[in-house]
């Protein structure tokens, strides 16, 4: 939903038509819950070891060849809601759903655990210039790859002790809870200030915003550095809201 909604903004920011805005976030919704069950759905042996009754599989609230049809079906439906939009933005929302389901099939186990995400969240603003017709810029693609690598290293935390169990060994695992902590701030804060010195002139409103960006990857250091990593996860959605808000005042800076 955070994603679903971010994306929106996103597209909303960049000003295309209504109608086109419906289309990339009904497409984004559908490869969202494509890369959720499917990770629900390969996942279910290891949640169940680490007794995840939150988790409907484990639950046995729902099959998982139900799951599994959810997954796959979603999957090329991503694509084909974003055909409106065009061909060329249905590729790349296949590419971002596909690279995220690279992350689900093993990249999770390993050093390089951080790349699917990369990928899939620049490929954000790739997917909503190109459905305006323009192309992203470096900065911003840039911008949204270190967002989504920061959001996968905190949301990777409260599962480490569980995923270690299960022979999971993504970068987080390797890491550690204080330095992959770090690193997300670390790299919040290079998000940060792409967006204060390449997207638009320092005016009050985006001091403001940037303020509470910097407040709330601040709020990430001290939940994190307590072992309130749920909570430094929902301060993490909450600082890509404030960084969004931040890069809508200078809209008038992005690429026209």
């Amino acid at each position: 939903m955070a994603v679903t909604l971010l994306v929106a903004a996103l597209a909303a920011i960049k000003g295309v038509p209504a109608t086109t805005l419906v289309w990339i976030a009904l497409s984004t919704a559908a490869g969202q819950a494509s890369v959720g069950w499917s990770n629900d759905y390969l996942d279910r042996d290891r949640d169940a070891a680490a007794g995840r009754r939150d988790k409907p599989l484990v639950a046995g609230d729902l099959s998982p060849g139900a799951v599994l049809s959810g997954a796959l079906i979603t999957l090329p439906v991503s694509a084909a809601l974003s055909l409106p939009v065009g061909p060329a933005e249905a590729g790349i929302m296949l590419a971002g759903v596909g690279s995220a389901w690279t992350y689900n099939l093993g990249l999770k186990a390993t050093v390089l655990s951080w790349l699917p995400y990369a990928v899939s969240f620049g490929l954000v603003p790739v997917y909503v210039w190109s459905a305006a017709e323009d192309a992203a810029a470096g900065w911003l693609v840039a911008a949204a790859a270190l967002l989504g690598v920061a959001a996968h290293l905190v949301n990777v935390l409260p599962d480490l002790d569980a995923d270690r169990a299960t022979s999971i060994q993504g970068l987080p695992h390797r890491l550690g809870p204080r330095w992959t902590v770090a690193l997300a701030c670390v790299l919040l804060a290079g998000v940060l200030a792409l967006l204060v010195g390449f997207g638009g002139a320092i005016t009050a409103g985006r001091a403001a915003a940037a303020g509470l960006a910097a407040g709330l990857i601040g709020g990430v250091a001290w939940s994190g550095s307590r072992g309130r990593y749920r909570l430094a996860f929902l301060v993490v959605i909450a600082a890509a809201g404030a960084l969004v808000v931040l890069l809508a005042l200078g809209a008038e800076a992005l690429p026209a």
